[in-house]
């Protein structure tokens, strides 16, 4: 007769695929945070990504002369557009008002892994509605946008009309 042991099983403590990153260092006492175009960083405001976007790509290198470029600013908070002759308008999305995101690259980038592509934005917004950014290294300014998204939709409060 062979004899049965019994056997245990012991659970095992779960381990993330990838190392987490460290949430980002808190300001120290009497710092002021700023972004690059100079704008201060509100409590709890993030920098996701800052760029520059030249239309009539591949022929931006003339763009500078015509005083066209947009200039980009992406929080946790707000999407900051700075255009027109000399950055002389300026339009804002507040991240909660987004309803949908979408990114799309071409084939032809993704095949020479150039990282070009366009990051669509859809907003609850009468002016901006839709918001396209179409430049390098969008993908990562697309999950990063997701991700403060995702945690801005969780952290809005609902009043119903009810009292408490």
């Amino acid at each position: 007769k062979k004899r049965m042991e019994a056997l245990t099983i012991q659970p095992k403590v779960a381990v993330p695929a990838a190392p987490l990153s460290p949430p980002p260092s808190p300001p120290e006492a009497g710092e002021v945070r700023q972004r690059a175009d100079g704008q201060t960083l509100q409590v709890g405001e993030n920098v996701l990504w800052e760029g520059t976007e030249w239309p009539c790509w591949p022929c931006c290198c003339l763009a500078p002369l015509f005083c066209s470029a947009i200039k980009w600013t992406v929080t946790n908070k707000k999407i900051d557009k700075e255009h027109g002759c000399c950055g002389t308008s300026e339009d804002t999305i507040d991240v909660r008002r987004i309803t949908d995101l979408k990114y799309r690259a071409s084939p032809v980038w993704t095949c020479c892994c150039c990282c070009r592509g366009t990051l669509v934005v859809f907003a609850a917004d009468n002016t901006d509605s839709e918001v396209k950014i179409t430049t390098w290294g969008t993908r990562s300014l697309y999950l990063g946008l997701k991700e403060a998204w995702g945690t801005a939709k969780a952290n809005v409060a609902v009043e119903t009309g009810e009292g408490v």
